[in-house]
């Protein structure tokens, strides 16, 4: 294997030991690099880029399974929620460290923030309820938005998952749950608009309940991609989705199979056919087929 310029120099060790379940938490505030973590002391321990290395701020003295910053009226807050009866907290910055703060009020009993985003030059912020399991009747989240002040809650609702995430296309946001039930776990993805979500797309991601990761959408040129990782015994597998348009386009003859196969109420098997027929086409045999 040739080498190719350029290398990757180790620049920093960080001696902190991470527990199981302790993630790193990355975010930008004021266009600088940051991370935060819970260790093993029982802290929370947070990192700022200083343009050579990351260095420690003072810590938290106590470890939370969740940590989320955001960043409001250019001030920067940390959300730490924890997977007991304790109620989440929140932290603000002042130039030397973290320290509680009461400048803005949590949702009473959905206090697991589980993602941000931005939509129309507005924050919205994802809340989940922190019961630590899906209830029969579905998991309860909100939809805040900071109104300047405070947090004001524009949406509520179910979902069989404590999961999500966002990403935007075309001028569009899309809002996605990774949903599970006894026929597998698959990818709910909707698209918010005047600040409700509405059905978009299912992806299905696998036909097992095996262990899995959430999800993560980025971008390449411009276009969205999702990236899952499952993990099963001593195996794993990644699979990547690419983000199509519901735009009418050309499509190949195993599309149009499938596309059958649905109509008729049978599975979708896959067909190794890449002969190309005009969408417009398939959408004629179609409406024949269904009158």
């Amino acid at each position: 294997m040739e080498r190719g310029e350029g290398s990757i120099t180790k620049i920093q060790n960080i001696p902190k030991f991470l527990p199981y379940g302790s993630e790193l938490q990355f975010f930008t505030f004021n266009e600088t690099p940051w991370f935060s973590f819970y260790a093993d002391d029982d802290k929370t321990w947070v990192y700022e880029w200083d343009g050579t290395k990351f260095d420690d701020k003072m810590p938290i003295m106590e470890a939370a399974q969740s940590i989320k910053a955001i960043n409001l009226n250019n001030t920067l807050y940390l959300i730490l929620s924890f997977y007991d009866d304790t109620a989440a907290k929140i932290y603000k910055w002042s130039a030397v460290r973290f320290f509680p703060t009461s400048d803005f009020q949590l949702p009473s009993d959905k206090d697991n923030l589980d993602h941000t985003f931005t939509y129309n030059n507005e924050q919205f912020f994802v809340f989940f309820n922190t019961s630590g399991s899906i209830p029969e009747q579905g998991e309860t989240f909100e939809i805040d938005r900071w109104n300047g002040n405070n947090l004001e809650k524009v949406y509520a609702g179910t979902t069989n998952s404590f999961m999500s995430n966002s990403f935007s296309y075309g001028g569009k946001q899309f809002v996605a749950f990774q949903d599970q039930s006894e026929e597998g776990i698959y990818e709910s993805i909707y698209e918010w608009k005047d600040n409700q979500l509405h059905a978009y797309q299912t992806v299905f991601i696998t036909n097992d309940l095996s262990e899995y990761m959430v999800p993560k959408y980025f971008t390449i040129n411009g276009n969205p991609f999702l990236i899952e990782l499952r993990n099963y015994f001593d195996m794993a597998t990644i699979s990547f989705y690419e983000w199509e348009s519901n735009e009418q386009k050309d499509a190949s003859l195993s599309d149009v199979i499938c596309s059958l196969n649905v109509l008729a109420g049978n599975q979708c098997d896959y067909q190794s056919d890449d002969d190309v027929v005009e969408m417009k086409d398939v959408l004629h045999l179609l409406s024949e087929i269904s009158r």
